[in-house]
């Protein structure tokens, strides 16, 4: 990491706690490799760690406009980020997947912030001003923007491993939290109502954002092309 020049932030802000939000949708990955220490001593150790996040093609100006910038600003780093395309419901859907894997960036968000290992055991962040950040880094991931009635709404899928997580952010933002067999929902809000939740959340997924402010300038929703 010394020499592939890598920074850590000096101070945790508002930007860092919302990453923070990211990186806890993520993926722990770790690779062993066994070796012989002689006299027939077998050792393991962690050839190779990571967080892998899972983007949908729909979030490709998040990834371009805030995620790598936010990267390469703070920590002087690039993710890994890689594109594939497939076929679904009758159309072509990009996948999208990014890798981090600087130790020193790994530890900073593990052992700093404390970001869990275990997507099980993952909770929501920090007091005060940085939660708002950190909860806007899940919206960022989590949310899904629709519209009824003329108006924008957005509802968070959580995928079942998150169940603490989803039951904290349920309490936080004062909602219900719906249980399916694959995901839980939490309904963060509709027209007017959604819009006074990104201004105390202050999320950066344009996917989401955009709409909203879109809405709230014209009055009609413009919907984000897949």
């Amino acid at each position: 990491d010394i020499t592939s020049e890598i920074r850590i932030p000096p101070r945790i802000d508002g930007e860092v706690a919302r990453s923070a939000g990211w990186i806890s949708t993520a993926r722990y990955s770790k690779d062993y490799e066994r070796f012989e220490a002689g006299e027939g001593v077998e050792k393991v150790y962690a050839r190779r760690q990571a967080y892998v996040l899972t983007f949908r093609g729909k979030d490709l100006p998040f990834i371009e406009l805030e995620f790598i910038p936010f990267f390469e600003e703070y920590f002087n780093y690039s993710p890994y980020v890689g594109t594939r395309i497939c076929e679904g419901f009758g159309q072509k859907l990009r996948d999208i997947t990014s890798v981090i894997s600087q130790r020193a960036i790994m530890s900073f968000y593990r052992d700093v912030l404390g970001v869990k290992e275990e997507r099980e055991e993952r909770t929501i962040l920090f007091k005060g001003e940085l939660k708002r950040y950190f909860i806007a880094g899940l919206i960022d991931m989590w949310g899904y923007i629709s519209s009824e009635g003329g108006r924008p709404y957005i509802k968070l899928y959580i995928p079942p491993e998150f169940r603490k997580m989803a039951e904290e952010l349920a309490e936080e933002l004062d909602r219900g939290l719906a249980t399916y067999p694959n995901y839980f929902v939490i309904h963060l809000g509709q027209g007017q109502r959604l819009a006074e939740a990104i201004k105390k959340y202050p999320i950066s997924n344009p996917y989401l954002l955009y709409p909203i402010l879109w809405w709230k300038e014209t009055g009609e929703l413009r919907k984000w092309p897949l």
